[in-house]
């Protein structure tokens, strides 16, 4: 079975709404217009006519935290406020996004910002759920997997209203009074001496930070404000999700993916500038978009993605 097809019939099953999307997060439909569903039928329709479709969900108002500076801004709320409660969290290729149910709180599609590098997402907007691609072609993953908890009040209270996002970003700038965060500092200093010797099971890091009080969220936040290095390792049976903290590192890991996403696609435009003027000898032939097709195929056929005038992506 297509694996995405595969997940969107999970998440229905979990009675999650589910809608094929492009890689942007848009929504996939003849007409323009197409509402999240958690019907079977409906999602096993959607998969088969766009098989490489991504997965979206709408419902939920989303706390899109990107980088360091983001965790930064996340950490001094939760130190004014109070910590958020564990939910339902996807890793982006940016930092991460944290789901929360609405909860009666009126948050419009374009959200606002709580500060500096976190943005909110109202419940009708859509947001990609795993195994989907955004457009650096960089996978989300969860982080962890569980039904989102409702949004606590203090969020929808402490939106910024989009004219006053300015200046409220300078006064943040303004105050350099620390916030206290004691909890993600021991949570730091735990992976500090759990991957000092070297690389670790990301199960067994985690059995070990529950056990020492730590709570997966913020255990996951210390990581991604570390920069620990997250990759699957081994074959088959045997293959799981390694930790390893590099000595010197600044960036989280997906940075590190960006980047090699940039390099390769400088390398691919480098050789497609050179292809163009001699398609036929490379084995290579122009699309009608001006891109190449043939020996390397693009990541998503002209059939399923490119729109025409009349009934949008086919």
């Amino acid at each position: 079975m297509n694996p995405r097809l595969r997940a969107a019939l999970n998440y229905a099953r979990r009675g999650w709404p589910v809608l094929p999307c492009a890689p942007d997060g848009t929504a996939i439909s003849e007409d323009g217009a197409c509402e999240a569903s958690a019907d079977e039928a409906v999602v096993r329709a959607w998969w088969t006519r766009w098989p490489r479709a991504n997965i979206g969900t709408t419902g939920v108002v989303v706390l899109d935290v990107t980088g360091r500076e983001g965790e930064r801004t996340l950490a001094a709320l939760e130190g004014k406020y109070g910590e958020l409660p564990e939910t339902r969290v996807v890793g982006t290729a940016q930092g991460r996004q944290i789901h929360f149910l609405p909860n009666g709180a009126a948050v419009p599609s374009d959200g606002g910002k709580l500060g500096p590098h976190v943005n909110v997402l109202g419940a009708s907007q859509s947001v990609l759920l795993p195994p989907s691609a955004d457009e650096s072609g960089v996978r989300c993953e969860w982080l962890p997997l569980m039904q989102p908890v409702p949004l606590p009040g203090w969020v929808a209270q402490a939106l910024i209203a989009p004219e006053t996002q300015q200046e409220k970003a300078l006064a943040a700038k303004q105050d350099v009074t620390p916030a206290p965060i004691g909890k993600l500092e021991a949570a730091k200093r735990f992976l500090q001496e759990a991957l000092g010797n070297g690389a670790a099971k990301s199960e067994t890091i985690e059995r070990q930070a529950v056990n020492a009080g730590f709570s997966k969220k913020t255990i996951y936040r210390a990581r991604n404000i570390m920069g620990v290095e997250v990759k699957k390792v081994g074959f088959g049976a045997g293959q799981h999700w390694e930790w390893r903290l590099l000595e010197g590192r600044t960036t989280p890991k997906v940075a590190k993916k960006v980047v090699k996403k940039k390099v390769k696609k400088a390398i691919f435009e480098s050789l497609h500038g050179t292809l163009r003027n001699q398609p036929e000898a490379s084995g290579f032939k122009a699309g009608e978009n001006g891109g190449l097709y043939g020996a390397i195929p693009p990541p998503f056929p002209d059939a399923e993605w490119q729109p025409d005038a009349q009934k949008g992506l086919q």
